[in-house]
């Protein structure tokens, strides 16, 4: 996720590699979908300052 998020990845495209992990990897049925997840992944990378030194982007 980490790598999609750096390359520019959208809220959409977070949500559905959510998606996956959750239904494939993990087997378990999405009960909700994940895109209230997604955003909040996003906002959070696009708010991440990498000069505080906790990024290492």
């Amino acid at each position: 996720m980490f790598r999609s998020l750096h390359g520019g990845a959208d809220q959409a495209v977070i949500g559905e590699f959510l998606r996956q992990e959750l239904e494939v990897h993990f087997g378990l049925p999405s009960s909700r979908p994940p895109e209230a997840a997604a955003a909040r992944f996003v906002d959070w990378w696009a708010a991440a300052d990498p000069a505080d030194g906790a990024d290492s982007r």
